[in-house]
C-alpha cells in the first residue's frame, strides 16, 4: 500500500517538476517503510505496475531501500507486524523527531 501510494505521488509529482522546468538532478527521493525489502522486490509483491515496466525499472530499484518507519500496532493492521523489521526505536517523540531528521 506504500509503494502504490509512493509511486502515485512521485509521478504526480514528477509532471509538477517537469511542468516548472526544475532539474531532475536537484531531485532526492526517499521514502519510509516498516519492511526492509528493496523497492524492486516491493514492487513485485505489490503488483501495481505493468509488468513490461517493472522490467523496465527493475535494475534502477534493486538498490534502493526506504528509511526506518513508525510502527503502530494500534494504526497498521495486524497482518502487516510480520513484516515489521525495518522500525525506528523510541517513544513517539523520539520517532517524530527521527522522521522530521530524515525530511531535512
Amino acid at each position: 500500500m506504500v509503494f502504490q501510494y509512493a509511486i502515485v505521488h512521485f509521478l504526480r509529482m514528477w509532471k509538477g517538476v517537469v511542468d516548472a522546468q526544475v532539474s531532475p538532478n536537484d531531485i532526492v527521493l526517499g521514502g519510509w517503510d516498516i519492511s526492509n525489502m528493496n523497492l524492486a522486490d516491493a514492487m513485485d509483491r505489490a503488483r501495481v505496475l505493468d509488468i513490461d515496466l517493472q522490467k523496465q525499472l527493475r535494475s534502477y530499484m534493486e538498490e534502493m531501500v526506504p528509511l526506518p518507519g513508525i510502527y503502530d500496532p494500534d494504526f497498521i493492521a495486524a497482518n502487516q507486524e510480520s513484516r515489521a523489521n525495518n522500525i525506528i526505536k523510541g517513544t513517539k517523540k523520539e520517532q517524530m523527531e527521527k522522521i522530521i531528521q530524515d525530511i531535512r
